[in-house]
């Protein structure tokens, strides 16, 4: 998609998507294993909002958006989910936000 629609087209749609999967997870009844598995969805979901929010050059909300994924990634107890946000958030952190 990322081809024809740049971050600024895509972002609200990611946005919308985390939104709805945060409130299932916050509000849900459902298993533990349940609950990681949604943990992890919100940590990926985030983790596409951050990069169209940076695609689009706004990147304080791309941080923020990182620091969501990684905190889902480690209610997840994913460990290797939990990569992903730590090397966005290096890249930001080395100047590639600015």
């Amino acid at each position: 998609m990322d081809d024809f629609v740049g971050g600024g087209g895509t972002y609200q749609m990611y946005v919308q998507e985390l939104e709805d999967t945060t409130r299932l997870a916050d509000e849900g009844v459902y298993s533990q294993a349940t609950g990681r598995g949604l943990r992890g969805i919100t940590a990926e979901q985030a983790q596409l909002a951050g990069w169209a929010a940076y695609d689009a050059g706004n990147y304080e909300d791309a941080r923020g958006r990182y620091m969501t994924a990684l905190a889902a990634s480690r209610a997840a107890e994913d460990t290797a989910l939990e990569g992903n946000p730590l090397a966005f958030l290096a890249y930001l952190e080395m100047g590639g936000g600015r």
